[in-house]
């Protein structure tokens, strides 16, 4: 993952595409270098964020689309969910970096909570909660 550095600013270029398949294939990277390289992702952690939160809020824009693209697009939204729900686990993404972004997030995954489809709405509870966690201490 040496090239990281360089890879990650056309990562989030892609996510603006209108592709949906693009934009599945590109979370899919994503997920495996926030699970690899963490730290890599430091740097751009507010786009980043902002970027994932987008996708995973895109849902009723155009009610004339069929419904292979709205199976793409409820793709999209689960898989920036899972994406968003790495950032704050153990060992990942620095706490200092992610805090000012946790209350933006959290409005950010509320829409999601409302999602017709049940595996994107448990991805969005999931998502929610690994945030909300964020920065607490732990139950022992």
């Amino acid at each position: 993952m040496a090239e990281i550095d360089t890879l990650l600013p056309l990562l989030l270029q892609s996510l603006d595409l209108p592709d949906q398949d693009v934009k599945a294939a590109t979370i899919d990277s994503l997920i495996v270098v926030c699970q690899e390289s963490p730290k890599a992702v430091e740097g751009h952690a507010q786009s980043l964020t902002a970027r994932l939160s987008q996708a995973a809020a895109d849902s009723k824009k155009d009610t004339a689309v069929s419904s292979l693209k709205r199976m793409d697009i409820d793709k999209v939204r689960f898989k920036a969910l899972r994406c968003l729900q790495i950032f704050p686990g153990r060992g990942r993404v620095k706490e200092s970096v992610l805090l000012p972004l946790k209350a933006t997030i959290i409005r950010g995954v509320l829409p999601s909570l409302d999602d017709p489809k049940r595996h994107v709405r448990k991805a969005a509870v999931e998502c929610r909660a690994a945030w909300t966690n964020l920065g607490e201490p732990d139950a022992a």
